[in-house]
């Protein structure tokens, strides 16, 4: 891949929609220069077999499409890394480049350097790619060949330069029986309809408990975040469907995160069945609770345990609300020792402002599927803006005695839990 001529570009543009400078660079040739020397990005591209940019197809190339549609180089096979992303680095997607050569955040873009940064990017996301499995590879290619959404040549001849085979669109549905999902589901999916969204999909499901897919594709492509829900999130109930017999088990799920060998007998309902298993159980279906159970009886596990299984299936946030902040970490730091994995979070008035960058960056990212806050967090506007990034599972109010005994009088930003 690196002994091929691939020239990448960026465009710098002012608030009026005009270039002001671009950059291009290939291999250690540099050039720079502002629209009167269009013509000069123009040969210089010309010379090399791709055309490549970080978010190359909705940005720099539409807009030299709208600038100076004459140009030779919009009719070059192009690759975008800024699609390439989440399929390379799909536990840890991202969306702007790293800008590392700027002091301040404020500061100004250098389109030759932001260029160079796409360069290195392309070479590691082709480095990831080829430790992938091949039949995952053969999927990415057949998702984004010319003519379908986010497709061009450009990426059909990446991976076939990589040695990738170009599948037939009868043998598409076999492979994606592989992924870790509802085999109805999987079954019933057209991918030619989901073709669009189908590279995603494919490259967050296996990582799917480690992060969520990101913002930006979410945004663009609504139907992912359905999709993903239809293929994970709807029980089928077929006894021949390991996906769906493995998550919907109660007890199957509290042995993979807890490592226990049943669910508690007691306290029993009227019944004689347990109240504990009658929580977990309609809690992981999505429906709404008030659980009252003595103390010692499990209530965390009533919650924890369906919050995990929903991260795991869809990369959903629970919210508890809790007015404790030593309870808020016990409880953290109890359900890392217990699942061996950091996707439990707090949040309240205690933390420092570099630790609570932190905890909102996670959050933002995927990386908490369990968020303790405090009553007061509710009230603060930048949890509100990471929020906004996530998918809600369901909120959780512990200690619930808190706010229907005391109320308001107690904790007067319990109101705004209600709004």
């Amino acid at each position: 891949m690196m002994e091929v001529p691939v020239t990448f570009v960026d465009l710098d543009l002012g608030r009026d929609g005009r270039l002001q400078h671009w950059g291009a660079v290939r291999g250690e040739e540099r050039r720079g220069g502002g629209p009167g020397e269009i013509a000069t990005l123009d040969s210089f591209c010309l010379e090399s077999e791709w055309v490549a940019g970080h978010n190359f197809f909705d940005f720099d190339r539409k807009h030299l499409q709208r600038l100076y549609p004459n140009l030779g180089m919009l009719n070059q096979p192009a690759l975008d890394t800024l699609i390439l992303g989440p399929l390379a680095f799909p536990r840890r997607p991202y969306h702007a480049l790293i800008k590392d050569y700027r002091r301040l955040a404020s500061g100004a873009s250098d389109p030759v350097m932001d260029a160079d940064r796409c360069r290195v990017l392309l070479r590691d996301e082709w480095a990831a790619l080829q430790t992938q499995p091949a039949w995952m590879l053969q999927l990415y290619r057949w998702c984004l060949e010319p003519g379908v959404p986010c497709g061009d040549w450009g990426f059909s001849l990446f991976f076939e330069r990589m040695g990738v085979g170009l599948l037939q669109n009868q043998q598409v549905p076999a492979l994606l029986q592989q992924l870790p999902a509802c085999r109805r589901g999987l079954a019933e999916l057209d991918p030619e309809a989901e073709r669009a969204i189908l590279p995603f999909l494919l490259a967050w499901l296996p990582v799917a408990d480690q992060g969520i897919p990101p913002a930006w594709v979410r945004a663009r492509f609504p139907g992912l975040s359905v999709l993903i829900r239809r293929l994970r999130e709807v029980n089928c109930g077929a006894e021949d469907c390991t996906w769906c017999r493995s998550t919907w088990s109660a007890e199957g799920q509290l042995q993979h995160w807890f490592d226990l060998p049943s669910i508690r007998p007691y306290p029993a309902a009227a019944d004689g069945s347990s109240l504990q298993r009658t929580i977990v159980v309609q809690a992981m279906a999505g429906q709404s609770l008030l659980a009252l159970l003595p103390t010692g009886a499990g209530k965390s596990i009533c919650y924890q345990l369906p919050a995990l299984v929903r991260y795991h299936r869809r990369g959903l946030l629970t919210v508890v609300i809790s007015p404790l902040q030593a309870l808020m970490k016990d409880q953290v730091d109890g359900l890392e020792r217990r699942i061996h994995l950091r996707i439990g979070a707090a949040l309240h008035g205690m933390l420092t402002p570099p630790e609570r960058s932190e905890v909102l960056e996670k959050v933002r990212s995927g990386e908490v599927g369990l968020l303790y806050v405090s009553p007061e967090q509710l009230r603060n506007t930048s949890f509100w803006k990471a929020l906004d990034l996530r998918e809600i599972a369901a909120w959780v109010f512990d200690e619930a005695h808190c706010l229907c005994t005391w109320g308001h009088d107690f904790r007067t930003d319990y109101y705004f839990a209600s709004q």
